[in-house]
């Protein structure tokens, strides 16, 4: 299965795609540092950073040697600094608008699914109109539009993150929200399929050496401890 990520960051989504399954096979990326790493962890993608209000949708397609339709899914997290409740939420910030780009990509591709990630703000900036406008426009073009807000400790990261999640896809492809496999240990637990808790920073962490090291020595390279505890979460990610 075939995926594209627009801003694309250092490739979080494409990861998860990537695990699923899906195969990346173009990304955009304006920031010189994320390309970078994105390139070095897909080396079989490329990836352009040019500015995507610059970039013809048409001539990429073109250059894959995709015909419409035929792309699995367009994937992106355009800039969330101009939605964040942590941020001025102008309505001058152009950033703002970069959501219009994501959606002239999918007209041009038109894959069968999308999926868009972002903070939880833009489900209030503008009273929701920007979202309103997302799905609108999306829908216009013949996709099932779905938004649902997902805390990412719900789902064994060990980190309180709620983001925004808009799926879209064409009739004849679904698309079904994971289930939560973690809870929140100081609520009360009402689903049988939520079996574990949260997983703690010190469930994640606390195999690592502690060292305060000087930020002149943050290349220094240490040993990874050979002993100690290690819990469950920590052996899945010694799998990387």
């Amino acid at each position: 299965m075939l995926s594209i990520d627009l801003f694309a960051g250092c490739g979080g989504l494409s990861k998860g795609l990537h695990d699923a399954g899906f195969k990346s096979i173009w990304a955009n990326e304006f920031d010189k540092n994320a390309a970078n790493t994105f390139r070095n962890n897909f080396k079989n993608s490329k990836i352009s950073e040019d500015d995507i209000r610059n970039i013809d949708a048409n001539s990429i397609r073109s250059g894959l040697g995709l015909a419409t339709k035929e792309l699995d899914i367009m994937i992106g997290g355009f800039p969330c600094q101009g939605f964040s409740t942590y941020g001025q939420r102008s309505t001058n910030d152009e950033r703002n608008l970069l959501y219009l780009d994501f959606i002239r990509f999918v007209e041009e591709f038109r894959p069968k699914r999308f999926l868009i990630e972002n903070v939880v703000g833009i489900l209030s900036m503008h009273d929701g109109a920007i979202v309103r406008d997302i799905c609108n426009q999306l829908e216009l073009l013949g996709y099932q539009c779905e938004v649902k807000v997902l805390q990412a400790a719900e789902y064994g990261v060990p980190q309180l993150r709620r983001r925004v999640f808009i799926s879209g896809f064409v009739s004849n492809f679904g698309f079904k929200w994971p289930t939560a496999t973690n809870f929140d240990p100081t609520q009360e637990n009402k689903s049988s399929n939520q079996n574990q808790k949260y997983i703690t920073v010190g469930q994640a962490i606390s195999d690592l050496p502690i060292v305060a090291l000087k930020p002149t020595d943050a290349h220094v390279v240490l040993d990874y401890p050979t002993t100690g505890r290690i819990s469950k979460y920590q052996k899945s990610m010694m799998r990387w």
